[in-house]
């Protein structure tokens, strides 16, 4: 009997040793993934606190604009830690009309910032939110980006669009469109004419956006994401 557990034990202790060893493997390699670099795949779940409707939008946007992307820079690392995968892009917008503007300048060009682009050992992919593209055109419900560091221009107001997703507008073929992941009351506009979503924008505007530029609170947006490091 004695024999028996003595060799049971011995067993269990391999066994165990074996996925240690394993484990540590494991671990080991996603640490050199994580040194190495490479691509990563940033996804969005929904958001914490999604925004339901076009009016609700237009509430908590401190800046609604009519514009096009005049220029993409190069993409600056998010995080001063190397090892971490991050990455946000800057895109400078030429403001064609803005259709509100609450306790802010208006400007005649703007800095969208998004997560995403490659930047350092890192390329970050961001299916839900696609960086903006040089020369494409869009409708913009922004917030201000108000951390004190930053890049490029100082003197360039910098903004977030609204709801991670739901701030932006495209615009192809004279037609809008949300992205996928906006709410369905959202969606509700897409193939609208440009023009025609523009003008229902602005009559909301006048009959939402107080007089003496006072806005509701609104909760920071904090998306969900995923990082696979191995």
């Amino acid at each position: 009997m004695f024999k028996r557990e003595l060799q049971l034990l011995v067993t269990l202790c391999v066994a165990a040793s074996l996925g240690f060893a394993q484990e540590g493997r494991r671990g080991a390699a996603a640490l050199a993934s994580r040194a190495a670099g490479g691509r990563v795949t940033i996804g969005g779940g929904e958001p914490t606190d999604p925004v339901p409707s076009l009016d609700m939008l237009i509430h908590r946007s401190v800046l609604i604009v009519d514009g096009t992307a005049a220029d993409v820079l190069p993409a600056v690392a998010a995080d001063p830690n190397p090892d971490v995968p991050s990455a946000e892009t800057y895109s400078v917008v030429t403001v064609t009309e803005v259709l509100s503007a609450v306790a802010v300048t208006k400007p005649s060009s703007l800095y969208v910032v998004q997560m995403g682009g490659k930047a350092g050992k890192w390329e970050v992919y961001t299916p839900d939110v696609p960086l903006l593209q040089k020369g494409e055109r869009c409708i913009l419900f922004l917030d201000p980006d108000v951390r004190a560091e930053g890049s490029y221009d100082p003197g360039t107001p910098r903004y977030n669009a609204v709801g991670i997703w739901s701030g932006f507008v495209k615009i192809k073929n004279g037609k809008i469109g949300f992205l996928p992941n906006a709410v369905p009351a959202l969606h509700d506009y897409d193939n609208m004419d440009a023009d025609a979503f523009l003008a229902q924008v602005g009559r909301r505007v006048d009959a939402i956006v107080p007089k003496d530029q006072i806005i509701l609170p609104h909760a920071v947006h904090v998306p969900r994401f995923w990082i696979p490091l191995g």
